[in-house]
């Protein structure tokens, strides 16, 4: 980006394989040096080392700074053209993080903006980190440092520009209630504590704010840039071909391009596209061939159609009126479609999401129930010798609090009387821990194809407490829905008729089960467990989240996963512990050299999370994942894909709370992508909800690499993190059992099978298979390899690093336990001359720390 950019380039350091694929660029840069190292040099002369295959793209360049301009015009060249018709740009107030800029001003290069103003204590744009936000496109952006206030001023009265500044006050409009918006405008975005200034705002022409759910006041403000900046061009275009459908020009005003519409098609407001209705209809003297009457009739049902959108952006109550609607017709950019709209009539009933046999959420939460009624409707709930009071709102539903109470109690019942005269009623209701597990077909596999099933199934007579609900999969919607519109099982407790149907993939979701019998028999068996399995085969994670929670991703998702399958729980909301997701196969796929690879997983699994835990209102709720197994999923770079993506999965640990995962790459069942082993990923998980959500002392975490280093000629010793006192121990690799013949494979397909492995520093980097031993003190790895001819020093190490680990190494504790934790993979350069000591810690994990 830079070498392409206006930018005087003075120097540029390359690794050797890079001077072909620049070449193009660095003959244009005749007056700039080039210098050739290796990476290990450059690493040791610059002190920045990356990981794995990043490595390959370090490079470095030193270059003039460009002396910004002083004026506005002279800043941004596109406000000079003055015939430019279409203009976007963005301002920015205040920000001081560097990387939240680095990542804006690569969203608007997304966008197609213009150029990018930035008050004088705004962060600066060519700040090292809001380079390497940017991906490089800080370096084409024309960007103008001044005055805001003036510089928008400006704006408004020299270019014709429209300004609209992002806030969260009260007389704001939603971008959907805006008429009138010009293709030349800027939007202006304030930092996150003290947003948009009042001078800032005095000079812009309108103030937006984005449309949220209840309970979200704002957003980080890198999405909401992306959302406004789409929202505005999307806003934009629609308007612009409604009015060029119309003939209309200059504002752009869906109220005249109705008028219009009706006046020069002859389509009157009630009217639904039946223009002609048939052969040979007669239209005022003229009568009219069959050929001619369909014309007239696709052309009428498309002018209808038209017009139903430019009355969907009106949204007034004339246009209601004009449809004939009784009541409020719904907003389309409401979070929540009406009943009205999703074909569900207004009549008292609870929630599909609740039953007979229910866990709700113990003490100290307030459990909620809730259903739906008539606006108005008054609703009253009895339940423990209390009444509790409720109404339906405009939007048709009604909710009640429920005192907070304790497991161990119960069963209950809950009797709920409507105004209208209509009862309904919930028995057999335990008071406990709720868990939602969701995922695609891995979370769906259900008990009756696991592993001996049919001990298992026989078993879960002896768990009545836990109670089991299955969303069903015959539904999608790209708009949220209220309610579920198919439920597979309804509320049940356990037993060896409601954990199998009978289909592997029906109900009940093994992980699931596994998981939630684990955390029930580490309570004791004192507090009941509820379990909602709500999944479906073949997805990704985009469509398990909304569409703007996924924007920020690089995503343009409809959501309709999330819409039909779990917003219907987000409606009360239903009061949960936790969750547990298994998920990320249909991610597979990109370029492992690059850092965005498997469709951005690492950016879309910590979205999703926090999108439920906030909709869910539970901040902090647990959320356990599990890693992914094996397959073959085709090429080296995809089993090289698949080992990053299982690393891409444990990355959410690092940014949030009360994360745990569990993985099941140790137990797979080589090229079938389903597993028949469900039974450890599920106890892994219940051990990590044991450890983070009740306290208990369980060191959760598989082993997982810290750093190593050579200590002899085709030698490394690996230091590892989360050990227990009870170190380390071999035993056969499972997968070896299951993987078929993995020298054949391997031949077929490089990294299809993954033993340890070091790399040399001969001329082919050649990578070879290498033993593995315990340290002296059972706590570390000892891999051992043959140097190749030409090799003197090992420059990189590997464990299980592709689509079949084979993974040999255990913490010793939990031994021959389901939920005993193998050794997680890996692929680490060496780093020489790099100190490291272990020190235990109070809580008996052992930990590196480099001096």
């Amino acid at each position: 980006m830079l070498l392409s950019s206006n930018f005087t380039v003075k120097q540029v350091l390359l690794q050797p394989h890079m001077v072909e694929l620049l070449r193009p660029s660095l003959e244009q840069r005749s007056c700039c040096s080039t210098l050739l190292c290796s990476v290990e040099v450059m690493e040791e002369t610059t002190g920045i080392v990356l990981q794995g295959a990043a490595r390959t793209k370090l490079a470095f360049a030193t270059a003039f700074r460009l002396e910004a301009p002083r004026s506005l015009k002279g800043a941004i060249p596109a406000l000079a053209d003055v015939g430019r018709k279409e203009l976007r740009l963005l301002a920015l107030e205040g920000l001081t993080d560097a990387t939240n800029v680095g990542h804006i001003l690569r969203v608007a290069s997304a966008f197609g903006a213009a150029g990018v103003l930035c008050s004088a204590d705004c962060c600066d744009a060519l700040n090292p980190r809001a380079i390497r936000a940017s991906h490089g496109h800080v370096f084409h952006m024309p960007i103008f440092r001044g005055d805001l206030p003036s510089a928008l001023a400006e704006l408004r009265s020299t270019f014709d520009v429209l300004t609209a500044a992002a806030v969260v006050q009260e007389g704001a409009k939603f971008l959907d209630e805006v008429r009138s918006l010009g293709p030349r405008w800027a939007l202006v975005l304030g930092s996150e504590h003290f947003g948009v200034s009042d001078a800032s705002r005095e000079a812009c022409d309108l103030l937006l704010k984005i449309r949220m759910a209840n309970g979200v006041d704002s957003l980080n403000v890198v999405s909401s840039a992306g959302v406004l900046l789409h929202a505005c061009v999307e806003r934009v275009r629609l308007l612009s071909a409604f009015n060029a459908f119309c003939g209309l020009k200059g504002e752009i005003l869906p109220e005249r391009c109705e008028s219009r519409l009706v006046k020069k098609r002859g389509v009157s407001s009630r009217q639904e596209g039946s223009v002609i209705q048939g052969n040979g209809e007669v239209r005022g003297k003229i009568r009219l061939s069959r050929t001619e009457a369909m014309r007239e009739r696709r052309r009428g049902q498309r002018d209808m159609a038209i017009l139903r959108c430019v009355r969907f952006l009106l949204g007034s109550a004339a246009v209601n009126s004009a449809w004939g609607a009784s009541q409020e017709f719904p907003d389309p950019a409401d979070y929540f479609v009406s009943q009205e709209l999703s074909g569900v009539k207004p009549s008292f009933k609870l929630s599909a999401t609740l039953g007979d046999h229910m866990v709700l959420q113990r003490a100290p939460a307030s459990a909620v129930v809730w259903g739906f009624a008539a606006e108005g409707t008054e609703v009253t709930a009895t339940f423990k010798g209390a009444m509790y009071s409720s109404k339906a709102g405009k939007d048709g539903i009604w909710r009640v609090h429920l005192e907070p109470t304790a497991a161990g109690r119960g069963p209950y019942a809950i009797a709920f009387f409507a105004s209208t005269g209509e009862e309904a009623s919930l028995a057999d209701v335990l008071f406990g821990d709720v868990y939602v597990c969701g995922g695609q077909s891995n979370m769906q596999f259900s008990m009756q194809a696991n592993e001996n099933a049919a001990a298992y199934i026989k078993e879960a007579d002896s768990f009545p407490d836990i109670r089991l609900f299955t969303v069903g999969q015959k539904t999608s919607s790209v708009v949220p829905l209220v309610d579920l519109q198919t439920v597979l099982q309804n509320w049940s407790f356990a037993s060896s008729k409601s954990i199998s149907n009978g289909d592997g993939f029906g109900y009940f979701s093994a992980v699931c089960w596994f998981f939630g019998k684990g955390v029930y028999k580490g309570l004791g068996g004192k507090v009941p467990i509820g379990l909602v399995s709500s999944n479906w085969g073949g997805t990704r994670d985009e469509q398990w989240m909304s569409p703007s929670t996924s924007l920020p991703c690089g995503h343009n998702s409809t959501g309709e996963l999330y819409n039909a399958m779990i917003v219907p729980f987000t409606v009360g909301p239903m009061a949960v512990t936790g969750f547990t997701w298994y998920q990320g196969e249909s991610d597979l796929g990109g370029d492992p050299k690059q850092p965005d690879s498997n469709n951005n997983y690492t950016c879309t699994q910590a979205a999703m999370i926090q999108q439920w835990r906030r909709e869910f209102q539970v901040p902090e709720a647990f959320f356990g994942v599990v890693l992914l197994s094996t397959w073959h999923p085709g090429t080296q770079a995809d089993n090289i894909l698949l080992a990053q993506l299982r690393d891409q999965q444990v990355a959410s640990g690092d940014s949030l709370p009360n994360f745990a995962y569990a993985t099941n790459a140790d137990h797979g069942a080589g090229d079938n992508i389903h597993p028949i082993y469900k039974q450890y990923p599920g106890a892994r998980l219940a051990n990590a909800a044991l450890a983070l959500v009740y306290n208990q002392a369980l060191t959760w975490r598989s082993p997982s690499y810290a750093s190593a280093r050579a200590t002899a000629s085709g030698e490394v010793m690996v230091w590892l993190e989360h050990v227990t006192d009870a170190g380390l121990l071999l035993k056969e690799a499972p997968n070896a059992r299951t993987a078929g013949d993995c020298l054949a494979l391997n031949r077929q397909v490089a990294d299809t099978c993954a033993w340890a492995a070091l790399q040399f520093d001969d001329a082919a980097r050649s990578w070879v298979n290498a033993s593995v031993a315990l340290g002296d003190d059972k706590m570390t790895m000892l891999l051992k390899a043959t140097l190749p001819a030409g090799a003197r020093s090992i420059i990189a190490s590997s464990y299980g690093w592709g689509a079949i680990p084979l993974m040999s190494v255990y913490r010793a504790d939990l031994d021959n336990q389901d939920g005993q934790l193998p050794v997680l993979g890996w692929n680490r350069p060496l780093v020489s001359d790099t100190a490291a000591v272990l020190r235990k810690r109070e809580d008996g994990l052992v930990t590196l720390v480099f001096v």
